[in-house]
This record gives C-alpha cells, sequence and structure tokens, in this order.
C-alpha cells in the first residue's frame, strides 16, 4: 500500500498552490485542479530501491479522502468534492510507441556528455526514463527531451500523438469509432466529502456538531486489478458541492491511497 497528500507527499503532485482546494459557489471548480500521481517515484521511497516507471502496475484498490487543512482558516462546515482518474492501459501499440521513444532517447544521449547523458556523463544519475503524463513539469525528475522536432520535456501523450500519426488513421474509413491507433485514456470517477458541522446559520455548535468522513473507494475482487501503464495517474476536481452560507470557505486536502500488486517493466 501506497498513500500520499496531493502536493505534500513523493510522487503525489498537485498544481493547486497551497495543496489544498475549497467549495466553489455554483459548484464547477475553476481550472480545475489537477494532479499527476507518479506510483515508481511514491514505490521508489516507500520501497528504498528506484523503481522503474517503463513498467505496467497492477492496482486493486484505490481511495480518495478528504482532510482538514491546517492553516488560518478554521473549518466549520462541509465539503464535497468529484473528480476523474485518467490513466493509460497497456496497448500493443502504446508500448510500442513508448520503447520507440527510449531508442530515440538513447540514441540522441549516445553522443552527448552531460548531467543525464548515458555512456559518459558530469554526474552519477540513474539512466530509466522517466516521462510526464501530457506536459511538462508534472512530476519530479522527468526526462528532458534534446531532440529535434518535439520541445521541453517528454511525456505520454505527445509520444502516442507522434507515434499515432505513423499508423492507419481513422479519417482513411467512412465509419470508424476510434480516432488514433494508439487510443485514449482511461477513467473512472471519484467523490469524496468530509462534514465537520452540518451549518454554520448561527445556531450552536454543539446542535450541529456531526463530524463525518465518506472517502470514494476503488475495492477491485481477488485477482482483479487495473493496469496502469508507466504508474503514472492523472487526477482532476471537476466539482465540488455548493456554499452560500460560509463567509469563508474551508480548505481541504486530498489524500490517495493505492493498493499495488505488483509491476512488470517493458
Amino acid at each position: 500500500m501506497v498513500s500520499g497528500r496531493l502536493g505534500i507527499d513523493q510522487g503525489f503532485y498537485f498544481d493547486e498552490s497551497d495543496d489544498a482546494v475549497d467549495v466553489d459557489d455554483d459548484g464547477l471548480m475553476p481550472g480545475p485542479p489537477k494532479a499527476y500521481i507518479d506510483l515508481s517515484s511514491a514505490l521508489s521511497k516507500s520501497l528504498g530501491r528506484q523503481m522503474p516507471q517503463f513498467a505496467n502496475y497492477r492496482i486493486g484498490y484505490i481511495e480518495v479522502g478528504l482532510r482538514n487543512k491546517d492553516d488560518a482558516d478554521d473549518n466549520s462546515g462541509a465539503g464535497c468534492f468529484g473528480g476523474t482518474i485518467k490513466y493509460h492501459e497497456p496497448t500493443s501499440h502504446k508500448i510500442d510507441a513508448l520503447q520507440l521513444a527510449r531508442a530515440v532517447e538513447k540514441a540522441g544521449e549516445d553522443h552527448v556528455v552531460d548531467s543525464d547523458s548515458l555512456l559518459l556523463s558530469t554526474s552519477k544519475s540513474y539512466s530509466g526514463m522517466r516521462l510526464n503524463f501530457d506536459g511538462d513539469g508534472q512530476i519530479g525528475e522527468d526526462t528532458p527531451m534534446g531532440i529535434s522536432g518535439l520541445s521541453g520535456e517528454w511525456d505520454i501523450e505527445e509520444i502516442l500523438a507522434v507515434y499515432g500519426t505513423m499508423l492507419t488513421q481513422a479519417d482513411q474509413y467512412s465509419n470508424s469509432l476510434w480516432t488514433r491507433r494508439t487510443g485514449a485514456v482511461a477513467q473512472v470517477q471519484w467523490a469524496a466529502s468530509l462534514m465537520n458541522r452540518a451549518n454554520d446559520s448561527g445556531v450552536s455548535i454543539a446542535s450541529t456538531y456531526e463530524p463525518t468522513v465518506n472517502n470514494w473507494r476503488l475495492n477491485l475482487p481477488a485477482g482483479a486489478h487495473l493496469d496502469v501503464m508507466n504508474g503514472l495517474l492523472k487526477m482532476s476536481v471537476a466539482w465540488s458541492s455548493t456554499n452560500d452560507f460560509q463567509a469563508t470557505d474551508d480548505d481541504y486536502e486530498i489524500q490517495v491511497t493505492f493498493g499495488v500488486y505488483g509491476w512488470e517493466a517493458f
């Protein structure tokens, strides 16, 4: 089992500056806030070894919960949040695309001497390639891209898009139900809530103090699991409960827990 707070613990990255969320007045979260969960990084810390990102991780359990944030605002109400957890299921085309990108990166580094070159390097570093989900700077220690035609750091979406153009495209068929051979993301929905007080309308605290925790869980039966390519997931906080009675919104951290059955490198 591995667990962490978004934006706070290693492997759990969050694009919110204060690593917390508060409810939106109309329930539609602006942005929305996004998190990137790198299981290879989280497991590297807990197991004390360098875990590969080029592997398929088998996930049998996911739990999402809210925690009161310890800041200047004392939480006095309730909040509910929900969104999606996206990931790539491994397919032959997706694996071929990533392996080709790794070969291109290796070929590019064979004649370079810098901090992350493979044969002769200016620093001691692991040679394993590390990818973002669909942009730059989403995870820690991501691999810079040192080739022409692409820019920034390596990410899965860019690799799959480029590789997809090399294969037969959907527009060659009049009734295609797919858009590219490398496919798209898989996703599940989540929703979690935490209540400290039932309301804040001026009545006594004693009559409204009803602490309640409702975590979201995906607990698959024995033998079943999700195959998560690269151990990388993208989590959004797309909506919330509404708020029309609190002068100051409560702030909540988000805790995510994974049950990892195992992994297989590719």
